[in-house]
């Protein structure tokens, strides 16, 4: 307030946000991202009602949910039918609200105070870790070390306060995720990419929609999250269906983000109304959690010592359904829309129709592997890796120079 900086300030869209900290001279100030989701990305098809054998509830995993504020933490649906609370709050009591309530109720609500369990979390055994987004990466750090394994992140950035070089561009935030990430290796961020493409003409109008990510965002070892309408039956790349409001990438070096997408626009979940509240709502934010409650169970399937990030990311994208225009990854769809049942389908036949290995790969080094293709089916094979932390971008409108410190290259 003394240098004339508010510390709260209303968005376009008339979402509030919070001063959290300074880049430099540049106010940095987070926001939330409002704006069938078991179904979409195929996990219904693991719950034990869907008959596959597989009857993964989340049971026995930890998420971690940083938000603006708590989620309404005496919500019936985050009772274990025992009384006890999912829920424990990591810091300091804030006021509930319905975006964290929401976003929260997506991860790991029980459901069972909606008609039919339809307010049912993806994850509805798991347990919730939950903070508010004050000191995150600290935070972030520090429990990771705890064996958390996977967090949700619907919140980021407002845009229309950011110097236009910010946009896409490898920055403090994306070097402190990509730092926890290569210290905690088993452990997998998942964020939403944003809300900003309605206002795409003003925040970057050269663009046509495009490189709108900020921030932590543009990281190399996290999972950034776009949205689209509910998909109820996959047929091919035209079932799956961009929201209007979708930020999209790439980053400015030419990565891949956002990373995939998942159902975002009309998402039915716990509200903070009452104990017993229930609401539909919009965003990436909304996105985010059904891929981070989805990634649960798979790492639920797999067990202790469970899977690495790098794997559990790399075997998400390589199992994507195809959308777009384009033939293959894209700047707004990612690599695709997220099969979970795909993920699990590939760790069960590992050796048989799939191969999944996690190896260690030394400077220089070359690994081969030898497969026999049937030549009636594709043949499908990706690398995925944990990153070190690269150079920050710092006033550098469009820099192209590639922040990978590790270049892997893969040969078929």
């Amino acid at each position: 307030k003394k240098i004339g900086v508010p510390l709260t300030l209303t968005d376009y869209d008339g979402v509030e946000g919070q001063l959290v900290r300074f880049d430099g001279d540049i106010p940095i100030y987070y926001r939330t991202y409002n704006a069938g989701s078991a179904v979409t990305t195929r996990a219904n098809m693991l719950h034990p009602t869907a008959g596959n054998g597989y009857s993964l509830t989340g049971l026995g995993m930890l998420v971690g949910v940083w938000d603006q504020n708590h989620p309404r933490l005496s919500h019936l649906d985050f009772r274990k039918a025992s009384g006890e609370s999912k829920l424990l709050a990591v810091d300091g009591p804030t006021a509930p609200s319905a975006h964290s309530t929401h976003v929260t109720g997506t991860v790991l609500s029980t459901g069972v105070s909606s008609s039919n369990f339809s307010g049912r979390g993806i994850a509805y055994e798991a347990d919730g870790w939950i903070f508010d987004w004050t000191n995150d990466i600290t935070e972030m750090d520090m429990y990771a070390a705890f064996g958390l394994l996977i967090s949700n992140h619907s919140y980021g950035l407002i845009a229309s306060q950011l110097p236009q070089w910010y946009f896409g561009a490898y920055v403090t935030d994306s070097r402190d995720v990509d730092n926890v990430c290569f210290n905690k290796p088993k452990y997998l961020p998942v964020y939403a990419a944003g809300n900003d493409r309605g206002s795409a003409s003003s925040l970057n109008p050269t663009k046509n929609g495009n490189d709108l990510l900020t921030g932590d965002k543009t990281s190399k070892n996290s999972l950034v999250i776009g949205a689209v309408n509910e998909v109820a039956n996959y047929v091919d790349k035209t079932s799956v269906v961009m929201s209007g409001f979708s930020s999209f990438g790439p980053t400015d070096d030419f990565r891949i983000k956002p990373d995939l997408v998942a159902k975002g626009v009309d998402v039915f979940s716990t509200i903070s109304n009452s104990d017993t509240s229930y609401g539909s709502l919009d965003g990436t934010s909304m996105a985010a959690p059904s891929v981070t409650a989805s990634l649960a169970l798979v790492q639920q399937y797999y067990g202790s010592p469970f899977l690495n990030a790098a794997t559990l990311k790399g075997l998400a994208l390589h199992t994507a359904d195809e959308a777009g225009d384009a033939a293959g990854p894209d700047q707004k769809f990612g690599w695709g829309l997220l099969n979970t049942f795909k993920m699990v389908k590939a760790l069960d036949d590992n050796g048989e129709l799939s191969i999944v290995e996690e190896k260690t790969l030394n400077s220089g080094q070359t690994y081969t592997i030898n497969v026999l293709a049937l030549g009636t089916e594709p043949l499908k094979a990706s690398i995925s890796w944990t990153d070190r932390p690269g150079t920050v971008i710092t006033n550098s409108t469009d820099n192209s120079s590639p922040r990978l410190v590790n270049d892997l290259d893969l040969r078929i």
